[in-house]
């Protein structure tokens, strides 16, 4: 019977030094998502309750989290394009795909740009993430400001399913003459419109 060798000294050296790196970047990997997974909820929650100084503390945590994985475990952009779809929920995956038929791929990182700030635009006026009236204030900036931006990425509401402003109205529990004059007022104050994506370029 043949008998095993035994690994030398440097060579057990080095397989400790492995095995510590693993568990390393495993506890990096759970504790980071821990903290993240934190920084996002006490986001959403303060979105959800309009107290924009915490959001933008918590979300200026998640941010760094978020950069420091990156450098951590370097990912390709197919894999950023990945992590970042699945911070989506399902409508909002649903709804850009069938609103706009946008898949990741070429010049998805700038659309999903605009549709970050568009949604965020919507919580900022008070509108509950996945609502009726959260997508109808991102379909208002998109369909009329993309355009004006970089036509490449123009949204026509007229080759898409949309909601209409008697239906927005009807969802809101107000008339749409009501409805309408709200929302020419947001844009007078330039809380939508041209105004509000004038300052965004």
């Amino acid at each position: 019977m043949t008998q095993q060798r035994q690994p030398t000294y440097q060579e057990m050296i080095a397989q400790a030094r492995r095995e510590r790196e693993q568990q390393q970047r495993l506890n990096y990997d759970r504790e980071a998502r821990e903290y993240h997974a934190e920084a996002v909820q006490r986001r959403d929650a303060a979105a959800a309750s309009g107290d924009w100084n915490e959001f933008h503390e918590a979300d200026s945590e998640a941010e760094q989290i978020e950069r420091e994985y990156r450098e951590y475990f370097p990912q390709t952009p197919q894999q950023q394009r990945q992590a970042l779809w699945a911070t989506f929920t399902p409508r909002e995956q649903e709804h850009v795909k069938r609103r706009w038929n946008w898949q990741p791929g070429m010049g998805w990182d700038q659309k999903m740009a605009y549709f970050g700030r568009a949604a965020q635009h919507a919580l900022q006026l008070g509108a509950a993430r996945d609502t009726p009236e959260y997508y109808e204030l991102i379909d208002r900036s998109m369909e009329t400001y993309l355009k004006e931006l970089d036509p490449k990425l123009a949204f026509d509401r007229e080759n898409n399913d949309t909601l209409t402003a008697t239906e927005a109205a009807r969802i809101s529990g107000i008339s749409p003459n009501s409805y309408n004059a709200n929302v020419k007022a947001m844009a007078a104050t330039g809380r939508i419109g041209a105004a509000y994506w004038k300052n965004q370029k």
